[in-house]
């Protein structure tokens, strides 16, 4: 409780849903934690009867099927598919969840779980799969100019270009920057257009949608990077040097799935 109370997102909690229709309806409220987990509070206003409010993922703004989560005031824990709550709540009651990694729109789509790098505070070498390993990089490397395309090519341990960080934002969302500090390049971030069209690089603008990126991964491990602007899928061709895209999901295209080298 004290932790929710001092995230250190310290992120207000909102609105779920429509405002209540009367001084005993029910309100539920949700706030985004530090971590990737998601607070969410059952208010029963009613000072004389129970109630048994819930929340559905859609309301909540998250995106995975099931995830798991822990009531705080009864220590109760568990999974849930769909909702949250639904149990009888007495007069004047309160249910607090907290539901693990239930970043807005960073579900994985299985467990729930966040991807592994994000958050991590660490930077990342990625491959597409049946690029025979080749890493996502800066096109052209780190002195390239602003607004250059990304691109694939022969990973290098070392290279700042080929490495990424992974960083949550308050709205669930995930923003990708390099790792590059050059005259040219300080770490700027992975952006798209408006449509089909290559993946490049931008300084940060804050709240711009083609910035910010929804990342999902499945239960082998390998990431699905989703551009929340265009809603289209991080792709690449097969080919060495191959630009970067965001492209139509689709399931059997090995350039969308994208794998941790480092």
């Amino acid at each position: 409780m004290i932790a929710i109370d001092q995230d250190g997102l310290a992120k207000p909690a909102t609105l779920v849903g429509t405002p209540p229709t009367s001084p005993t309806a029910p309100v539920i409220l949700k706030r985004q934690l530090a971590n990737g987990d998601l607070a969410v509070a059952l208010i029963n206003q009613d000072p004389n009867n129970w109630a048994m409010p819930s929340a559905s993922f859609t309301d909540l703004g998250v995106t995975g099927s099931s995830y798991s989560y822990r009531e705080l005031w009864t220590g109760a824990t568990g999974t849930t598919t769909g909702t949250i709550g639904g149990n009888w709540i007495p007069a004047h009651g309160v249910a607090l969840y907290r539901i693990a990694g239930a970043s807005i729109g960073m579900g994985s789509g299985n467990d729930g779980n966040r991807p592994s790098v994000v958050g991590d505070g660490k930077y990342h070498a990625i491959s597409a799969g049946g690029t025979g390993g080749q890493a996502l990089e800066v096109k052209g490397g780190c002195y390239a100019p602003i607004g250059g395309n990304s691109g694939i090519n022969a990973y290098q341990s070392g290279n700042a270009a080929q490495q990424w960080l992974f960083t949550p934002n308050a709205d669930g969302t995930v923003t990708i920057t390099d790792n590059c500090y050059t005259a040219t390049q300080t770490h700027t971030v992975l952006a798209a257009g408006g449509g089909v069209g290559t993946a490049y690089l931008l300084n940060p603008s804050a709240n711009n949608p083609w910035q910010k990126w929804k990342v999902a991964q499945n239960s082998a491990g390998a990431l699905t990077i989703t551009n929340v602007g265009n809603g289209l899928v991080l792709d690449v061709a097969a080919a060495a040097g191959s630009t970067g895209m965001t492209n139509p999901a689709n399931p059997a295209a090995a350039g969308q799935s994208w794998t941790v080298l480092s």
